[in-house]
Formats: C-alpha cells, structure tokens, sequence
C-alpha cells in the first residue's frame, strides 16, 4: 500500500509551535502592595509546575486535543510514591474515561458523574485496599480452593460470591487470571444537598460552619451573611467489577473532578470531540489513492491485436507485461505489417492528469488544516521573515 502521510509534518508543526511558544506560570498580583506575595507565591508555583510533570502532562493533553479532539490531565495528590513531590500531574489517555455528556460545559461543572477505568496488578491493588486482600484473591482465583465453612470471613465473601455471579459483565472487562490483574472503576459523583453559606463582603463565599467561632463573629460584627443555598458535593467511589470497596468524600479541597479535559472541536448538535486530522482524512485518502492509481498506470498496457496475430494469447499477455517484451508475430497471414496486427498504448496521457489531480489534492489538505507553506519548510508566496512570522501567527 503506497502511503505518502501528508498530515504528520502539520500536526508536528502545531505540536512544536506548542512547544517553543510554552511560557512558564505566573503569579501576578492586583494591588502594588501584594507584589512581594505575588513573587514569593509564583517562586512555589513554579517549583509545583517542574516537580509534578505539568509542562509534560499539558503537552500531552494539547497533542490528543490537537489530533483527536480530547485529552485529559490529571491533577492531584501523589498518593504511590511517597518520596516524591506531594502533587503530580499527568497524561490519562482518552480511552480511559467516560463522562456525563448531558452536560456541554467545557470544564464540566454541572456533570453528574465521571469515570475512569485502569488496571492494576494484584499487590498493588491489595496494598490500596489492605481490608479487601481476600475478595481480590479470591476473584483473581475464580474462587478456586474457597471454602465457607473454614474461612472466617466466610459471610460477606459469600456475599460477594452470590453478587458475582449475577454479573452481567464478561471476566474478560474487569479482571485477568492469567496475568494477575484487576480492572479498578474510579467513579466520581456529584449530590447536591441544602445546606447554609457565608458570603463576606469581600465577596468570598464559603460553607457555614456551626463549629466554627470565627464565622459566627463575622455575622454577629456584620462582616459576613449566612444564607440556604443548594451546595454541591462530590464524592469518590471504587468498584472492582461488581463489588464496590470505598464510597466516600473527595479528598480534596475543591467540588471539582481531579481530571481536566482539552477540548478540540466539537459538534454543535451532539458534543462530539474531534481534532485536526478529521479535515484532514478525506483528502490524505484520495492522495495516497491517486498516488497508487499512477503507479498502476505507468506499469499498465492496453493491447489491441488481431486474434490470429499470435498462438498463444496468454503467453502474449505475459510478454506485453514485461518491460522486455519478446514476442513471436505472425506476419504471413493477409501480408500484414506488426502495427497493423498489433497496437499497445500506455497511460501517459492519463498518468499526468492524475499528476495534476495528485498535486491539488495535496495542496488542499494543507489548506483544509490551516497550514501555510512557508510553516512546512517550504518556498511560498511570502518571503520575508516578517511576513512569514504574519503568517504563523
């Protein structure tokens, strides 16, 4: 299959424009007299941005969201190496997520849930959930050797033996006996509850408090306002296969997902994510169709000949498809000369309006991505620094 990828080089000049255009994060403050907390916070910022992968992960994200109109980032505590940085941020392939597409928000403020689907090996899954070591063996065991009677945790893995059975799911999604391994869902939800808030005249807004002197004193002094609201709250969860094993409040600070979309395009009526290369496809596919159909042609021959010009046909057949054609014509018959007996043709003609076709087609899948000549390497209109940086940008 002849192959002639024109939409690698302009996904790789978009990615490297990324990657040369990448600045580092700033803290900048709102008054003049916050400009010494503003350096000294952008000093910890940016030791958070090198320590936890960020730059990598972002690029990462940026080349899915580029190529396929999603990526995903994860950001939160490091929570498997305790010897290094205490927050990591990191690529997770699109495959891995599912998400609630009843809501079109890009960073997915009102979605219900979010899932994300990873396999673990056995001792890592048992040294993340120590009290569930012998449902984990068990399950990767197919229950081989389990005995209810001798076990003492023999009730609540029977339990779990009667759920599994009703398991609609195939082995094959959530564990794998052979390797060792187990499919673990961490399921992220939102609830909503009412509750109170305190709103402060600065403007900031948090959860009341009972426990909390300070918050009392605000409104008691008039500083702040108590009021009912409808107050979000997220929740984690972790399911392997059927069994659930934690259910409980995000560890972290915020009511968001720890994972954080890069959204390409997406389809107005729908939602669907796509990237670049989908305008790109079509024409990429007719290039390298054209590009095989003019190989075809310069080697194809069109034979128009008399039937009694030779014995064998076949064997003629087999000649005029070779470049060094040896072929018996017998000339006696009608006194006839070899043209008048015999014609080949090629594809020359055919061959170069194809050449024409072929140069256009790829002419336009640059266009259809946006990319300009001179952003390739290549000779184009423009040929001043100036005017080719006016093109870029």
């Amino acid at each position: 299959i002849i192959v002639v990828n024109l939409v690698a080089p302009a996904i790789n000049m978009v990615l490297g424009l990324e990657a040369k255009t990448r600045t580092d994060w700033v803290v900048k403050p709102e008054k003049d007299e916050d400009q010494d907390a503003a350096l000294a916070m952008g000093v910890k910022l940016k030791e958070a941005e090198r320590m936890s992968g960020a730059d990598r992960a972002i690029s990462d994200a940026y080349a899915a969201q580029i190529k396929t109109g999603l990526g995903w980032v994860e950001i939160g505590y490091n929570g498997f190496n305790p010897f290094g940085y205490r927050y990591q941020c990191g690529y997770v392939h699109r495959r891995e997520i599912w998400w609630d597409w009843h809501d079109q928000d890009p960073g997915l403020k009102k979605a219900r849930y979010l899932v994300r689907r990873k396999w673990y090996d056995e001792d890592v899954a048992i040294a993340t959930f120590p009290q569930y070591e012998a449902l984990i063996k068990n399950c990767l065991n197919n229950w081989s050797g389990w005995d209810p009677t001798t076990m003492e945790q023999a009730p609540p893995l029977y339990m779990d033996q009667s759920v599994e059975r009703s398991f609609a799911y195939q082995d094959e999604e959530w564990r794998d006996t052979l390797r060792k391994r187990v499919c673990l869902y961490e399921v992220w939800y939102r609830t909503v509850e009412r509750g109170f808030i305190i709103r402060y005249k600065s403007g900031r807004v948090v959860e009341f408090d009972e426990q909390n002197p300070v918050q009392k004193a605000a409104i008691m002094s008039g500083q702040a306002e108590i009021e009912a609201a409808i107050i979000p709250k997220m929740r984690q969860s972790w399911w392997m296969g059927p069994h659930r094993l934690v259910d409980i409040p995000t560890p972290y600070p915020h009511q968001d997902f720890p994972y954080v979309p890069f959204w390409g395009f997406r389809e107005d009526r729908s939602g669907v994510p796509y990237g670049m290369i989908r305008a790109m496809k079509p024409l990429q596919d007719e290039v390298n169709a054209r590009r095989a159909r003019m190989l075809w042609q310069l080697s194809a021959r069109r034979v128009f000949i008399d039937k009694d010009a030779v014995a064998d046909h076949t064997k003629m057949m087999q000649e005029v498809a070779r470049p060094d054609v040896y072929a018996k014509i017998d000339t006696q018959k009608g006194k006839r000369t070899i043209s008048e007996m015999i014609k080949i043709e090629d594809n020359q003609g055919l061959t170069a309006q194809q050449f024409e076709v072929y140069q256009d087609a790829a002419t336009k899948l640059q266009d259809a991505a946006g990319v300009y000549a001179q952003q390739l390497g290549k000779k184009g209109d423009a040929d001043s620094g100036i005017a080719i940086s006016q093109l870029i940008e």
